[in-house]
């Protein structure tokens, strides 16, 4: 059921845009896409390669490996780290600890920040996905998905739009991105269609 809710030789490798392989992009402020913005604009601004040429995990083995989201209420602040990452700091809901609005602190990469922002300025929804692995710290976002306020969605970080949500969207439809977000990982393979992850 829906929960309610480089930088690459250190211990933190983040997110999909981490694994993709790139650290930061060229991102306009929070304000310049409108809240009308369409998934390709979105995606093109937050989460395009900028020229960059990624090695890619496949997305059907990569998303669904999720074992707990975060549906961020606000941002409360940022601060860098010294690898070069961001500790982002939101009140969120989920994290399987209970229904109210928690301020917590988790570890994203430079270039989803933008994305994550563009959402919860325009009333938008943020997920962030969380999962165990070795050598990755329990407090790393994996990756996030946004869905706008005009039901469109984007996948932010450098790479990763354009590796997930147009490559999902392609082979199961627009709006693959909701039917994930805050989904379990046997609710995502099933929507994926791909057998259990090791």
């Amino acid at each position: 059921m829906k929960a309610k809710p480089g930088i690459y030789a250190v211990v933190v490798a983040l997110s999909v845009s981490a694994l993709f392989g790139c650290a930061s992009t060229n991102q306009p402020g929070t304000q310049e896409l409108p809240a009308t913005a369409t998934s390709a604009e979105l995606g093109a601004t937050f989460g395009g390669c900028d020229g960059a040429i990624a090695d890619k995990p496949s997305a059907l083995a990569y998303i669904p490996q999720v074992d707990r989201w975060l549906k961020v209420r606000s941002i409360i602040g940022d601060s860098a780290r010294t690898d070069g990452a961001i500790d982002l700091h939101v009140t969120a809901l989920g994290g399987g600890i209970t229904e109210d609005p928690v301020d917590t602190t988790v570890t994203i990469g430079k270039s989803e920040l933008g994305g994550i922002e563009w959402g919860v300025a325009s009333k938008g929804v943020v997920w962030m996905a969380f999962f165990q692995q070795a050598h990755f710290p329990a407090e790393a976002m994996r990756y996030a998905m946004v869905e706008g306020p005009s039901g469109q969605s984007f996948v932010p970080g450098i790479c990763a739009d354009e590796t997930v949500r147009v490559f999902l969207v392609g082979r199961f439809g627009s709006d693959v991105l909701t039917r994930i977000s805050g989904s379990s990982a046997p609710e995502i393979q099933g929507i994926l269609n791909v057998k259990s992850v090791p």
